[in-house]
C-alpha cells in the first residue's frame, strides 16, 4: 500500500503557496479598459475617453486615440486587470470549471454551459441554472463498441464563492447507472453514485484544488478518494494541467496525469497521458493518452454594451 503522507505534505505546501501569493494580492478589476469589437470582425483594447451619440473615443497602447463609429460596434466588453498581460489581450479560459474530468470549485454562470467530447464515445454537457448551481448530464455508448452496458449520469453541482476569483468550494455528485440490453434482463441497471467536494484556490485560469469524494455503489460506500490538480495558464493559447487521484485504504494505486489544454477561438482541446503507478499485474507504468474537446455555450442574449 503507498503511503500518502508525503502527496499530502506536498499539496499542503502547494495550497499554501497559492494562498499566500493570491489572497495578498490587491484587487486592480477598476481599471477602465475595453475591448471594442466591430461588425466587421476587428477589434480594439483601449480606455474609453468620452463619447456622444454617434462616436466613442479610444484611448489605445498601440494605436493611439480612435475615434470609432458606434453604428459600427458589435459589442464593448470590460476587461479584468488580469486579462491584459505584456499589454497583449489573453481571452478568458473556455472551459474553467473542470481540469480534465474532474470539477473544482469554480462553477458555470447562468445560462452558459459546454459540450465536452473525449476519444468520440465519452460525451458530457453541462450548464448553469444560476450563477451558483449548474446540472450536468453525460452518456459512454458502449454498445458501439459490441458491449451490453451503456452507462449514463447526471452531475448536481453548487459552487460557492467564498473570496470572489481567489477562493471557492464545491460540492456535488456524480449519479449514473449502467444499463443492459440482455435477453433475460433486457433493462436491467447497476446504479452508482460519487459523492465530492473540493476547494479551490486561485482564479479561474491559475489555480490549484484539493478535494475528497465517496463513492456508493451495491449498498457499500467506497473508501476515500483524494483528488489534486491544478491548472496554469502559460500563455494565450495554453495552459498546464494535471488532474491526479488517490484511493485511500484501496487496492487501486495511484493515477497521476499531466498535460496541456489548447485555446482556439470557439473551443478548447484537452492532450494528456494518465499513469497508472505501482500496478504489479500490469507493470510499474502504465500511461494512458487522453484527448478531448470542449465547446463552450452561452444562452444568455448578446446586446451592445454602450458604457
Amino acid at each position: 500500500m503507498p503511503s500518502f503522507q508525503p502527496c499530502i505534505q506536498l499539496l499542503f505546501w502547494c495550497l499554501l503557496g497559492f494562498s499566500s501569493s493570491l489572497l495578498a494580492q490587491q484587487p486592480t478589476d477598476s481599471i477602465p479598459i475595453s475591448i471594442v469589437k466591430n461588425t466587421d470582425g476587428n477589434q480594439f483594447i483601449g480606455k474609453i475617453t468620452s463619447q456622444d451619440s454617434a462616436f466613442i473615443t479610444l484611448a489605445t497602447e498601440n494605436l493611439g486615440v480612435m475615434k470609432l463609429p458606434k453604428k459600427f460596434i458589435k459589442t464593448i466588453k470590460p476587461l479584468k486587470s488580469s486579462q491584459i498581460v505584456g499589454g497583449e489581450y489573453w481571452a478568458e479560459n473556455l472551459h474553467t470549471t473542470r481540469y480534465y474530468f474532474a470539477p473544482n470549485g469554480y462553477g458555470l454562470k447562468k445560462r452558459e454551459g459546454y459540450y465536452q467530447n473525449t476519444w468520440i464515445f465519452l460525451n458530457q454537457a453541462g450548464i448553469g441554472l444560476t450563477n451558483y448551481f449548474s446540472i450536468g448530464v453525460g452518456v459512454l455508448p458502449l454498445s458501439l463498441l459490441g458491449s451490453d452496458i451503456n452507462p449514463p449520469w447526471v452531475m448536481p453541482k453548487v459552487s460557492i464563492p467564498i473570496k470572489k476569483d481567489k477562493l471557492n468550494i464545491g460540492v456535488g455528485a456524480f449519479i449514473g447507472g449502467v444499463i443492459r440490453e440482455e435477453p433475460n434482463y433486457p433493462q436491467s441497471s447497476l446504479g452508482f453514485e460519487l459523492l465530492y467536494s473540493n476547494i479551490t484556490v486561485g482564479p479561474r485560469h491559475r489555480n490549484a484544488t484539493f478535494g475528497l469524494a465517496y463513492g456508493y455503489s451495491g449498498g457499500k460506500w467506497t473508501n476515500a478518494i483524494l483528488n489534486m490538480s491544478f491548472m496554469w495558464r502559460l500563455n494565450k493559447r495554453f495552459l498546464l494541467i494535471s488532474e491526479n487521484y488517490m484511493f485511500v485504504n484501496g487496492t487501486i494505486p495511484p493515477i497521476l496525469s499531466g498535460g496541456f489544454r489548447f485555446l482556439a477561438k470557439k473551443v478548447a482541446i484537452d492532450i494528456c497521458g494518465f499513469n497508472v503507478l505501482g500496478y504489479e499485474e500490469l507493470g510499474d507504468l502504465i500511461l494512458s493518452p487522453w484527448v478531448s474537446i470542449h465547446v463552450p455555450f452561452d444562452l444568455n442574449t448578446k446586446t451592445p454594451n454602450m458604457p
